[in-house]
């Protein structure tokens, strides 16, 4: 804490202001120049209003959205936090009921079953087991009240059913301009910087090809796609 301090003592010295980041692993720094733009967002997995969030930095920059996850925090939490701010807990994904894997700590909760053993022997205990409905983003954000219109940047974390979230949402009814897709999967063996040779990155990134994105960056364990249709 004392290095931490004196660093950011030099900086001020300096003249130079750290850029203040919520996500995990800065997810939002990469997108901060989406800020000035006063769209609208939705965050999938979204967790807390603050704690790891890729999209605080939008919601304080003046962006409305919706967020979706199974923590007790949704929605209370962000409705106190993001005053306007739509939100619902809900599993988004393919329809239909599925086992839902709850971890005392949320941030790793999952509906990927082949995840479990990692988890538990990383010491975050046995989860609880709940039978949760899914449904698709188009449906949720109806459910919500939103009317069909284009999503200008989507945050979508879910801790292994993220391209799940991709397949099944309507992109005529909600396009997407930027998403920002958690394709490293939860039990990935390897390196984070040699993420390319896993199959369901590979996978990933060929289904969203086909949509219409590309590629932009690629950061932490998560893909930053960008549809051809978007205009900085």
């Amino acid at each position: 804490m004392a290095n931490l301090v004196e660093l950011l003592s030099q900086s001020v010295r300096h003249g130079f202001t750290p850029a203040l980041s919520f996500s995990e692993g800065g997810e939002d720094i990469l997108i901060s120049e989406l800020e000035a733009r006063q769209g609208f967002y939705v965050d999938i997995g979204a967790h807390h209003p603050f704690r790891f969030s890729v999209t605080a930095r939008l919601a304080a920059a003046g962006w409305t959205g919706a967020c979706f996850d199974v923590t007790a925090a949704v929605p209370e939490e962000f409705r106190r936090a993001r005053p306007g701010v739509l939100s619902a807990r809900q599993l988004i994904g393919s329809p239909g009921v599925v086992e839902f894997f709850r971890f005392e700590e949320g941030l790793v909760s999952t509906a990927d079953k082949s995840a479990l053993g990692m988890l538990e022997n990383q010491g975050f205990g046995r989860p609880l087991v709940e039978r949760l409905q899914k449904r698709p983003l188009h449906e949720a954000l109806e459910r919500l009240g939103v009317e069909p219109r284009v999503i200008n940047f989507c945050n979508i974390d879910v801790e292994g059913g993220d391209l799940d979230v991709v397949v099944s949402h309507d992109f005529d009814r909600y396009p997407i301009e930027v998403m920002l897709v958690e394709i490293l999967p939860v039990n990935h063996s390897g390196s984070i910087f040699e993420p390319f040779n896993d199959p369901a990155v590979k996978r990933a990134i060929t289904e969203l090809t086909t949509l219409g994105y590309s590629l932009a960056r690629f950061h932490h364990r998560s893909g930053l796609f960008v549809h051809s249709s978007f205009r900085p």
